[in-house]
């Protein structure tokens, strides 16, 4: 049968207290951890991507100026080693 919590020794139930403060500032800490992880994941994989664009933009620029698909394509060829990028698309003006 388990004990009432007032019947408990003095002892007991301040362990039982420090324990229970302490699993829920881990849980706090832990979870704080986590979220800011995350974020800074994010962040990095998008500062990360926009200056691959950046650098694929200025690498094609002469490729659609000059309107040469074979270059473009190969230009766009060397974003598969990237396994972030799903698809990628070049258009110019005429789309």
């Amino acid at each position: 049968m388990i004990p009432e919590f007032k019947n408990l020794s003095v002892r007991f139930k301040l362990i039982l207290m420090m324990s229970l403060a302490s699993a829920i500032g881990l849980l706090l800490l832990t979870s704080a951890v986590i979220f800011n992880e995350t974020r800074r994941a994010n962040s990095d994989t998008i500062k990360e991507l926009t200056a691959l664009t950046d650098v694929v933009g200025w690498s094609s620029a002469a490729a659609i100026a000059f309107d040469d698909p074979d270059t473009s394509r190969e230009t766009l060829r060397s974003l598969t080693t990237h396994s972030d990028i799903v698809a990628t698309i070049l258009c110019d003006k005429k789309g």
